[in-house]
């Protein structure tokens, strides 16, 4: 059967659509500004041409598209009448555009800005607000109304100067340094700058301090006094410090940690499910006595409204800033002045070196990629006791002499 032609409003839209697809293909007639047809103008991929009528040598009376030079539709209409009369095609001359402006060089505090906005886009949280901070300390520092091709090596290495001599950490000068070279290498790939500043500035000497390590009779005494000393918070603060140090979970991860998290068939933990973590992967950390006693003692005291560990406050996004006051009460209390969050993660991984884990282990419960090198660098704080026994396992023959031999002494 043959479909039905359309008829009224729908016919012209068929007719539209028609024309836009064949826009491509077929000469199109031109509209003035009151979508009128113009007689004789067709347009073809941006150029004009017009429609001239003319006879055979024999009298048969025929029709072309002649192309135009004209631009617009009024030296169109011009150009095709002349065309028609036999005369040339007389357009004014095209008046000269004056150059472009070269482009503005921003300071820096106004690239700054734009910086920051895109970083809060394209980085963590918690990395782009460490950059906005030190990038409002460098715009305050007598750069703010600076080009950004005005900065010069001398004047970041005396703004380094400045910020050692106000107390300011090696690491922290480093890092500081570091955020400015991001925002001027971003700089330098959209062409605002060709040299960056900081090329060849080679970071402090930075020797990191060595943490305590901290017993698990500290981090018990410690949740026990957080009980007594803040009885709102005191309880999901006790289990908080708790988890991190049977699990090794950073600050930022324990506190987002779900129940659906916890995994009770393969008895294990599942650290940062939502990506959000440091290295953006999750991580297992199996059960292990203490985390597993502490996991069902949570759950038999859960709050049924809430699907994460410690309560309806994380929805808030209040509970690491309740937390830390939390820590600033229970530890000056306790009289554990230096303990931190992140004493609990060392705890943990001390720990597992001394109860005889592998490294490549730990390091996969940790979370890190190394196989177990920064492991031995960092985390493997071992306690005297532990080096003393180790020390007593030590055997240099074979068992059978009690005594050690006596050695010859040279004259």
């Amino acid at each position: 059967m043959f479909q039905q032609s359309p008829r009224g409003s729908d016919k012209a839209s068929f007719a539209d659509s028609f024309a836009d697809s064949a826009a491509a293909t077929y000469h199109q007639p031109l509209l003035d500004r009151h979508r009128r047809k113009v007689c004789g103008l067709w347009i073809h991929q941006g150029t004009f041409y017009g429609r001239v009528y003319g006879r055979t040598p024999d009298g048969r009376r025929i029709d072309r598209r002649v192309r135009l030079v004209a631009t617009t539709l009024s030296e169109a209409r011009l150009e095709l009448a002349q065309i028609k009369a036999g005369l040339p095609a007389v357009f004014p001359e095209p008046q000269p555009q004056p150059p472009s402006p070269p482009p503005s060089i921003p300071t820096l505090a106004d690239f700054s800005e734009i910086y920051i906005r895109r970083a809060k886009l394209t980085k963590r949280i918690r990395t782009a607000l460490t950059e906005e901070i030190h990038l409002r300390r460098w715009v305050k520092e007598k750069l703010q109304h600076m080009p950004l091709t005005g900065l010069t090596k001398a004047q970041v290495l005396a703004f380094r100067d400045e910020r050692l001599q106000a107390g300011w950490s090696p690491r922290t000068v480093n890092l500081s340094l570091t955020v400015l070279r991001n925002l001027l290498r971003c700089a330098q790939d959209e062409g605002l700058i060709t040299e960056d500043p900081t090329s060849g500035i080679r970071p402090l000497r930075h020797v990191p301090r060595k943490r305590p390590l901290f017993t698990t009779e500290q981090i018990e005494h410690l949740a026990a006094t957080a009980i007594d000393a803040c009885p709102r918070s005191g309880r999901a603060f006790a289990d908080y410090v708790l988890l991190m140090s049977f699990s090794g979970a950073r600050c930022s991860e324990a506190v987002r940690l779900r129940w659906a998290d916890v995994d009770w068939r393969a008895r294990q933990l599942v650290i940062g499910s939502d990506g959000l973590t440091k290295n953006h992967e999750s991580r297992r950390v199996d059960f292990n006595e203490q985390l597993e006693g502490l996991l069902t003692q949570m759950w038999a005291n859960r709050d049924a409204a809430s699907e994460y560990l410690f309560g309806l406050e994380r929805h808030s996004n209040r509970a690491h800033k309740t937390f830390r006051q939390t820590l600033e009460k229970a530890r000056a209390k306790a009289r554990l002045n230096d303990f931190g969050f992140h004493d609990c993660r060392h705890h943990f991984a001390s720990y597992c070196v001394m109860s005889g884990v592998d490294f490549m282990t730990v390091a996969r419960w940790l979370g890190h990629r190394d196989g177990g090198v920064l492991i031995g660098k960092v985390y493997g704080h071992l306690n005297a006791e532990h080096l003393k026994q180790a020390a007593r396992r030590v055997k240099f023959d074979s068992g059978t002499r009690s005594v050690p031999p006596k050695v010859a002494l040279r004259r």
